[in-house]
């Protein structure tokens, strides 16, 4: 299985970092084909600009842009894993969706209709929040995830999966590093 991972996170040192590694190694020993999109790494540049708004070929200038456009179909699985900044995206994330998923790309419009794109793809979403599960779920309604799912959706990908991972900052150790295997063991168990 072709798996793409897109990742959000600046620092390292993280949990979030410890995070990918361990899905990576799962997904390896499971011997699929990966590719991470490790946007701070990268330097990935998020901002849209107004020529690239006004004429989204200009996106095509960037040889970055193009390898995750090419990545992105590659892929039967794309794999988004990054921590929650208030209730939505990290901002990078945000411009990733902004400069790649755009008209021509990830959708077409006939007769004003968008027509997806990136089909017969399927999406795991891998969240981490320092708040509490019952203001995601409850009080605001899962929006973090909604954000990331109609996004997507708009583009084809409908079928998700979604992990999620609250109180990260506050939690033992040893439920830490309880995370680590299950998110290893979700990279194992992916289907072929």
């Amino acid at each position: 299985m072709n798996v793409l991972i897109i990742f959000a996170h600046p620092n390292e040192e993280s949990f979030g970092y410890a995070l990918l590694k361990n899905l990576k190694v799962g997904l390896l020993d499971a011997n699929h084909q990966i590719e991470i999109h490790d946007l701070y790494r990268d330097k990935f540049n998020p901002i849209l600009s107004k020529e690239e708004l006004i004429d989204a070929s200009k996106l095509e200038e960037d040889p970055l842009i193009m390898k995750y456009r090419k990545d992105i179909q590659w892929a039967n699985i794309i794999v988004i894993l990054h921590p929650a900044y208030w209730y939505s995206t990290p901002a990078i994330l945000k411009g990733y969706f902004d400069r790649i998923l755009v008209d021509g790309f990830a959708y077409d419009y006939v007769n004003e209709n968008p027509i997806p794109k990136l089909i017969d793809k399927k999406g795991i979403l891998i969240q981490t929040f320092d708040a509490e599960e019952e203001l995601e779920r409850s009080l605001f309604e899962d929006i973090t995830y909604k954000t990331v799912y109609f996004t997507w959706k708009y583009c084809g990908i409908e079928d998700w999966k979604r992990f999620t991972l609250f109180r990260v900052n506050f939690v033992s150790k040893e439920e830490r590093e309880e995370w680590l295997k299950q998110i290893y063991r979700l990279g194992l168990s992916i289907e072929k």
